[in-house]
Formats: structure tokens, sequence, C-alpha cells
């Protein structure tokens, strides 16, 4: 019963069984379809980018929207993925730019949207002012197993909006505030940071 020999004789017809049911399964399933698009977005890793119509406004000289997807961008190559959301939800394909903004700010929509696929790790960008404040906080905590982390962009002097993204704050994430006008750079590299594989 104990031989090396045998338990490698029977070791090889199981091998050989399991190579044949492997040939006989399609080269890709939707399950693996995902865990495939999970290793490269950065490793679980979603941006879920506020694009309502709030973010028309300007900061300074530019759009907010426009400061926003410029900030994106590197985080972007280094393979996070990118989920907008105003009135609707959407899944960017890589390299794709932010929609245009429009419409309301529902975020309770974008957090259930995610859970399906997931991810390690959430970045959510925003001026704090979602349709559903009550729904936006139950939707985050059913993502119990994610790290949230918040990236403020709106007025200093709105504080209920401030509170509110502190609340959103999950799993060990933190809230911060950026002045989209001032300080572009410094949101690219919170973004970056966040988002990229050394975020993770």
């Amino acid at each position: 019963m104990n031989n090396p020999k045998g338990r490698g004789a029977l070791a090889s017809p199981l091998a050989a069984l399991v190579a044949r049911a492997a040939a006989s399964l399609p080269t890709e399933t939707g399950a693996t379809a995902a865990a495939g698009a999970q290793r490269q977005n950065g490793g679980f890793t979603v941006i879920l980018a506020d694009v309502s119509s709030s973010m028309a406004e300007y900061a300074g000289a530019r759009r907010k929207c426009d400061i926003l997807d410029d900030a994106i961008a590197p985080a972007v190559r280094d393979g996070a993925h990118v989920v907008a959301f105003g009135s609707y939800v959407k899944d960017l394909p890589a390299g794709a730019r932010l929609p245009p903004p429009a419409g309301s700010t529902a975020l309770h929509l974008a957090l259930r949207h995610v859970e399906a696929t997931r991810p390690r790790r959430l970045v959510v960008v925003s001026d704090g002012r979602p349709d559903d404040p009550a729904a936006a906080l139950r939707a985050a905590d059913r993502l119990g197993y994610v790290r949230i982390d918040v990236i403020y962009c709106g007025p200093d002097h709105d504080g209920e909006a401030l509170r509110f993204m502190q609340r959103l704050a999950r799993g060990g994430g933190a809230a911060s505030a950026h002045d989209m006008a001032r300080e572009p750079q410094r949101l690219a590299n919170t973004l970056k940071r966040l988002a990229g594989p050394a975020g993770n």
C-alpha cells in the first residue's frame, strides 16, 4: 500500500483522464473570462467615477469631469477598471474616456453593480451628493469584504457631502478631499496610488 511506484502508476491514468476532460471543454467560460478580466484590472480594483450633471461644473478654468478624466488615466494604464455612474451605470472599456456628465447620482446602483464582480478594493470619486444616501450606505455594507476609499471633489463648504463621503469609507479605507482646480496632479497621484497595483 505504501508503494510510491504504485501511486505513480495510478496518477498517470488520472492525469490522462483530466487532460481528456479539459480538452473537451470550451477554451473560455464566462467564469474564466471574468477571472481573467479581474487579473487584468489591477487586482480587483475598481474606480467608481461620478459623471452626474454636477461634474460638468467648472473647477477653475476646467470642468470637474475633464480634470477627473485626466486624473484617472494613469490608474487605468496601471490596470484599474473604471465604472462611471450618473443616472445609469456603465463599465468603461480599457482606454475609454469618461462619458459626458448627465443626470443624477445613482451611487447605490453603482455599488450594487460591482458587487457581482467581487472587487478587492473600490475607489469612489464623487462630489458627495448621491440620489439616495441611505441606499448607498446599505449597498456599501453589502460589500463587507471590500475596502472602500473615497475621494471627495465637491465644494469645501458642503459639510453634509463631506460627512457622507467619510461615512462611505469601509474596510480600512479612508476619505480624502481634493481641490480639483488647484491640485489636479495631487488628485491624479492619489488615484494612481489607491487604484494601481501598488495600492492593492
